[in-house]
């Protein structure tokens, strides 16, 4: 997720008249709080997301323990302005808290005569949320709030930071 342009065009609302060399030594100073705010912010929504994927299919009884779950949710930067925020397969071994592995559903229920166990991701979050699959599912409600924050809780973040930095 590259967010120069957002932090840009907030700043240009807030000072239209703001030359692109200002703007540049601007945005350098303020850098890292944007930076931090939005990854502590992003790590949260898509966690969110994750704890509805495991209320609504809380039937399922072969899982991945969901704080170690969550805590596979990483977010690292990946340019001056952009991160990249995901969920870290290494780090889930896909074994159940006692060690166990876990098997994929199919239609509801267990796979176990052909040891078809979990790999990734796509093998584990087989039960659909009305119709989408739950990997999808929280993928894209984390895309949408991610979204949503951005246009208001940062927005409005960003603005106050750039108004202590003109006091």
């Amino acid at each position: 997720m590259d967010i120069l342009f957002a932090v840009e065009k907030i700043i240009k609302e807030n000072n239209p008249k703001i030359m692109q060399k200002e703007l540049n030594s601007l945005t350098d100073s303020i850098r890292k709080p944007i930076i931090e705010y939005l990854k502590e912010n992003s790590l949260r929504i898509l966690r969110n997301e994750i704890v509805k994927v495991y209320e609504i299919n809380s039937f399922r009884q072969q899982i991945i323990e969901l704080p170690r779950f969550l805590e596979s949710v990483k977010v690292k930067e990946t340019g001056k302005w952009a991160i990249n925020i995901f969920v870290d397969e290494e780090e889930l071994r896909f074994i159940t808290e006692s060690g166990d592995p876990i098997y994929q559903l199919s239609y509801g229920e267990y796979i176990n005569e052909n040891n078809d166990t979990v790999h990734n991701l796509r093998e584990y979050f087989r039960t659909p949320i009305n119709g989408i699959p739950e990997e999808e599912y929280y993928i894209n409600h984390a895309v949408m709030g991610i979204r949503e924050f951005i246009k208001t809780d940062f927005k409005v973040f960003v603005t106050k930071l750039l108004s202590k930095g003109r006091s």
